[in-house]
């Protein structure tokens, strides 16, 4: 009997709110969204956000285009838009058929991305520890302190834990 294998190129690292399961975007959230970008970027985010996907090919954007509706040229420029107003980064692992993408969804995620903080360290109690130890309550905030609490970190992880 032959095995069917999906092939899980894709790994995503995006904010989980307390009482709400999956990546539910708030509607606070939704607003100041809607203030940074366009309707197309608006429209991509909150489908990266609340949509799962499995493969790497899912998160193209002749496949999001399909997704979506719009042109791939729309979904392109859409993601560039995210990726300069940092709403969303990503990374590839390895080369040729071995390629892992890691997709960083969220202000939040990708601050703690560009600081060199582990993503996985979101919604810790090391994430809140670090946060409280930096009196950090906002974005601009966690911006501000991120490199101060990647080498605080990195120092002294135990200390946060």
């Amino acid at each position: 009997m032959k095995k069917n294998y999906v092939k899980k190129d894709l790994i995503i690292s995006g904010e989980i709110h307390k009482f709400k399961k999956g990546n539910y975007m708030t509607n606070a959230e939704r607003k100041h969204l809607k203030s940074k970008v366009s309707y197309n970027a608006y429209y991509l985010y909150d489908a990266l956000r609340t949509t799962s996907f499995i493969c790497a090919y899912e998160i193209s954007d002749a496949s999001l285009a399909k997704i979506l509706g719009l042109s791939v040229r729309q979904v392109a420029n859409a993601r560039r838009e995210l990726e300069k107003t940092n709403l969303i980064a990503s990374i590839v692992y390895g080369s040729g058929a071995d390629t892992v993408t890691k997709l960083f969804i969220g202000e939040e995620v990708v601050a703690l991305f560009h600081a060199g903080l582990p993503s996985d360290i979101l919604n810790t109690k090391a994430h809140n520890n670090l946060k409280k130890e930096f009196g950090v309550n906002d974005i601009e905030s966690l911006i501000a302190n991120a490199s101060d609490m990647a080498m605080a970190f990195e120092l002294n992880p135990s200390k946060y834990q």
